[in-house]
């Protein structure tokens, strides 16, 4: 049993990640997903939220949303809409935004259901930032 696989993060204007990694854990669009050595093949569509990949030993945080994830002859490529490595996240301007579209969804004055698919996105990709930022100053 191999304990290691190859994984990539791949956007449509950037290669995020690629490396060999131990354990993965993903937000598929339904749930939760982890990805270990040896996993049968399969593939999924990508949800938004923290991904947390293990490297040597060592966590790493990632935010993604929205594409798919392939697991194909031991390897796992995701080709995501948008990916952003813990490094590059801005925590007080994420918390912001979430303040922000919070105040929103809860008042019906500024509440539009025409708005309310890209605000939920907006929202779940800052909520995400927030959770990997404050994870990694658990590290």
């Amino acid at each position: 049993m191999a304990h290691s696989f190859k994984m990539e993060i791949l956007t449509p204007g950037a290669e995020l990640m690629s490396g060999e990694v131990s354990e993965v854990v993903l937000p598929a669009h339904d749930g939760e997903v982890g990805i270990l050595a040896d996993h049968e093949d399969f593939i999924g569509l990508l949800g938004t939220g923290s991904l947390k990949l293990v490297k040597d030993g060592e966590d790493y945080w990632f935010v993604v949303s929205g594409g798919v994830y392939e697991v194909r002859d031991g390897a796992l490529v995701l080709y995501a809409v948008m990916a952003q490595d813990s490094e590059s996240i801005d925590e007080e301007s994420a918390q912001s935004v979430v303040q922000r579209l919070e105040a929103i969804f809860s008042d019906p004055q500024k509440f539009s259901a025409e708005d309310y698919q890209e605000q939920k996105l907006e929202y779940d990709r800052n909520a995400a930032r927030v959770e990997v930022a404050r994870r990694m100053t658990l590290n």
